[in-house]
């Protein structure tokens, strides 16, 4: 039996509402090239910027799928953020995981240089890019 734990679904709830504003982001026809644009520039002048990233990966409400198909989702998820994280590898820009949201959700907070904010827009394993108000200092996971 699956049992699920308060702390999934916070993570799924704060998710479905992180999609629900990508998603009038991109009806408003909001264009990723300068989305990134202006995150580039902001970490010009700030030598450094939190942002969430999205993975190009399919999700769904783990509650709206069976064990079999929470367990594949979660496979994808954990793998996507393991080929992001090797492909960072080697980034000539300087990029540190903040928060890694576990295999529940493909979202990976990190604190990111000009450089690097490139490199994730230019990214295909991801899917959108967003500047995280910091609102309390956080540690490299």
């Amino acid at each position: 039996m699956y049992y699920v734990d308060i702390k999934d679904i916070l993570v799924v709830f704060l998710f479905l509402i992180f999609s629900s504003v990508l998603n009038t982001a991109f009806s408003n026809g909001k264009d990723l090239s300068q989305q990134c644009k202006r995150l580039i520039d902001k970490a010009t002048k700030k030598g450094e910027i939190q942002v969430l990233i999205t993975f190009n990966v399919p999700f769904t409400p783990e509650g709206k799928l069976n064990e079999e198909q929470i367990k594949e989702q979660r496979a994808k998820i954990l793998e996507i953020k393991k080929e992001f994280k090797e492909s960072i590898s080697s980034s000539k820009g300087n990029i540190k995981i903040l928060k890694k949201y576990g295999n529940i959700i493909p979202i990976l907070l990190v604190r990111a240089n000009a450089t690097a904010i490139f490199e994730i827009c230019n990214n295909p394993l991801v899917k959108f890019i967003e500047e995280n108000k910091e609102s309390l200092p956080l540690e490299e996971e």
